[in-house]
């Protein structure tokens, strides 16, 4: 089931959490020999919604009221509350600077193919952690940039 949010977001006050800039993210990318990719699968839609949230999204039909239970798609500030949820989950690697997140998707970045194979790559299970189904992409991924 589809609902348009335009009118909702029209009144909703926007979040200013900054979306990272492709540009930045590419610049960082390009140092790296090698890359682990990895997003949480399914993104915004797993992440519940609060009961004030529920009550704002209601659906009203011919056939009833319908609630969504998780985030859909087409709030204003769904992206920007992703954003700060995931940067707060990795802050430690994200400071670090090998590691790469915009929104649902998650870049680690390698030098060489043994710290790749023996690094401490932020574990699938810190997702788990917070909710979030990990799922992986290619593994070690040899890019000319």
């Amino acid at each position: 089931m589809v609902g348009d949010c335009r009118a909702l977001n029209t009144y909703t006050v926007p979040d200013r959490c900054p979306i990272p800039r492709i540009q930045e993210a590419l610049i960082q990318l390009s140092k790296a020999k090698y890359i682990k990719s990895m997003d949480a699968l399914k993104g915004f839609n797993q992440k519940c919604l609060t009961p004030k949230a529920k009550k704002l999204l209601r659906i009203i039909t011919y056939c009833g009221i319908y609630e969504y239970l998780r985030i859909p798609f087409g709030i204003k500030n769904a992206p920007s509350h992703y954003q700060r949820m995931m940067n707060t989950i990795f802050s430690k690697e994200l400071s670090e600077g090998w590691l790469i997140i915009y929104i649902d998707d998650i870049i680690i970045c390698y030098d060489s193919l043994y710290v790749t194979a023996t690094s401490n790559d932020p574990p699938p299970w810190v997702l788990q952690q917070s909710s979030l189904e990990p799922s992986w992409g290619q593994f070690a991924t040899p890019y000319l940039l």
